[in-house]
């Protein structure tokens, strides 16, 4: 009697522990990490720092209208399943990815892939190394004092550069950690200045997402949600799991966060201006004439602060006052031809204007 009740409540928790596995199976989802949204620009801040218009400018020289234009939901077990799910084959032809949307397998071509999440395709495929954008790094941010160290994102001297920077990271590629200027950050940004596609900047997500598979917060909720919209998955809004994720945008707080400015109780955009380590210049945003993107000088001198800084203090001249009416010149009497007729009713003028003599008259 006792064997049987003991094997029936062994059979019983085995059950049920084979009830949780099969749960558990439902959705490969190998690591428990966190799961975040992507962070888009804020427009409020991006108008009062000035930089509104030139961000948008990079965005449409790197082919990134539609997707900045394309703001759908993000969901986190959409977002989980597709990320710990997805793989990156460059060296198949045509190069493919494949991944998960909750516990449906898809795969597709890169150039499929980029299409429907609105990033662009062109470029080589190859994965670019540091020493192809030491180059084009120096042309944006000053360099850091120890050999090897990587550039910081704060190291950006033009506020549109590092705006867009910290966008491409949080947004784009998805990074953990945004305050290194990683090599696939150089590569957007190249794309964005100098619409530059010499590696494809699909590739370059497509090799980021292969990444966060196995390490760091999880991001890319937006090729996710477009891929499911694409595919036409709804949302499974009965999964206990799954709920929207908090929009999030890149407005003043999330700025001073990344040390993009300096907190304030008057909330002015005092804008950290870094040289070095020991040189760090607040600069009040907006600043157009020190930050000029048409100058194609990207880089700030301290002579230029503090020429900028001496306009911004010079105080503009008076303006002179207007002349007054000279009495002895003003006439007493004014001539009006209706007043004329009125006492001589048969009196036509013939007065037009003009000087019938020489200069004299």
């Amino acid at each position: 009697m006792l064997r049987r009740l003991f094997k029936g409540s062994s059979s019983q928790s085995s059950q049920e522990k084979q009830a949780k596995e099969k749960e558990k199976a439902k959705y490969n989802l190998p690591r428990l990490a966190e799961v975040r949204s992507c962070e888009w620009p804020c427009e409020d801040f991006l108008k009062e720092a000035g930089i509104h218009e030139d961000f948008y400018a990079l965005i449409e020289t790197a082919g990134l209208t539609g997707f900045i234009n394309d703001r759908i939901d993000q969901y986190l077990l959409l977002t989980n399943t597709f990320v710990q799910n997805f793989y990156y084959y460059p060296k198949k032809s045509p190069p493919a990815v494949s991944f998960h949307l909750y516990d449906e397998f898809k795969e597709m071509s890169l150039r499929h892939f980029c299409a429907v999440c609105r990033i662009p395709y062109e470029g080589e495929l190859e994965e670019p190394h540091r020493e192809d954008v030491d180059g084009f790094v120096k042309t944006i941010a000053v360099e850091e004092p120890k050999k090897g160290s990587e550039a910081k994102v704060s190291s950006i001297h033009f506020p549109v550069l590092r705006y867009f920077a910290i966008f491409a990271s949080r947004c784009l590629i998805g990074r953990g950690n945004s305050g290194n200027l990683s090599v696939p950050d150089i590569i957007i940004l190249q794309h964005a200045l100098l619409g530059d596609n010499t590696f494809s900047m699909g590739a370059v997500v497509a090799k980021r997402l292969a990444l966060n598979r196995t390490k760091g917060p999880i991001f890319g909720g937006i090729y996710a949600a477009r891929l499911a919209r694409h595919f036409q998955i709804p949302i499974r809004h009965h999964e206990k799991e799954e709920t929207k994720l908090p929009p999030h945008i890149l407005d003043y707080k999330s700025m001073v966060a990344h040390k993009f400015i300096v907190d304030n109780e008057e909330k002015m955009l005092l804008y950290k201006l870094r040289f070095n380590k020991k040189h760090i210049e607040i600069i009040i945003l907006p600043a157009p004439l020190l930050f000029d993107l048409l100058a194609e000088n990207f880089l700030v001198t301290p002579e230029a602060v503090n020429n900028h800084r001496a306009q911004a203090f010079t105080p503009e001249p008076e303006p002179e006052p207007e002349p007054e009416l000279d009495p002895y010149r003003a006439s007493s009497v004014q001539w009006d031809p209706e007043m004329t007729s009125q006492w001589y009713p048969d009196y036509t003028s013939h007065y037009t204007g003009e000087s019938s003599g020489g200069p004299w008259y």
